[in-house]
């Protein structure tokens, strides 16, 4: 008798299931049997495009805050990571930094990470800011006062009083303008007010008075006055 032909399944019309899935005894897998009334659970969402801000000029001192824009929708919560000069500082998470004196001529960046239920976690990077310059003391302002002496071998006295930070240093440096001699017993004084001998009468003098505090810029002042001839003020004490 001549061989039974062989036969090969064929493959079903455009979109229906295989022949083989219609062969007497098969069925599918049973994972891929979906149970009655059962959902199918989504995987987490996506937050939307966002990105993440810091200011670009900060100064020793501020609090300066990162901020998450654009996120959609609003985060639950946010944290954030700082980095100083490419070292990560420890902060809690907190996005709001004070700026510290140890952090002057480094560059400040934070990663801002927005959280949401049933959403993927978002982190975003800041730009840098700018370097944090060198804190300056505050400008010790002041002007000359003078008192001429009752009687002495002195013309009297000169002031140049500031208002001053206890946190600053503070030096007086009185010069006569006409002569180049320095006012004083010394060139460089820890007071405000200096003797003026009588040989100063007439000349033109100037204090420079310059405030210093560690980590910080000096500020300086320059003020300058005329010692009148004897006589040129009312008498004020000795």
């Amino acid at each position: 008798a001549p061989p039974s032909p062989t036969t090969t399944p064929s493959s079903a019309p455009s979109g229906g299931p295989p022949a083989w899935a219609t062969s007497p005894g098969w069925s599918p897998a049973p994972d891929a049997v979906a149970e009655p009334g059962r959902r199918q659970e989504a995987g987490p969402r996506s937050f939307a495009a966002g990105s993440a801000r810091l200011p670009e000029s900060v100064e020793v001192g501020e609090e300066i805050t990162a901020q998450a824009v654009g996120f959609s929708p609003s985060p639950q919560a946010v944290t954030c990571t700082w980095s100083v000069g490419g070292i990560e500082r420890q902060n809690l998470g907190s996005c709001t930094y004070v700026v510290a004196l140890a952090d002057v001529g480094s560059v400040i960046q934070a990663r801002v990470t927005a959280t949401r239920d049933g959403y993927e976690r978002r982190s975003e990077l800041t730009g840098f800011t700018a370097p944090v310059p060198r804190p300056r003391v505050r400008t010790p302002r002041c002007e000359i006062t003078l008192w001429e002496a009752e009687r002495s071998s002195r013309w009297g006295d000169a002031s140049c009083r500031v208002d001053q930070d206890p946190e600053v240093t503070y030096e007086w440096r009185w010069r006569d303008l006409d002569t180049g001699e320095v006012v004083g017993e010394a060139e460089v004084q820890t007071q405000d007010r200096v003797w003026v001998r009588s040989e100063h009468e007439g000349h033109a003098i100037r204090c420079t008075v310059t405030a210093r505090r560690d980590g910080y810029a000096s500020g300086e002042w320059v003020a300058e006055a005329r010692i009148p001839e004897p006589g040129g003020l009312e008498v004020a004490g000795g």
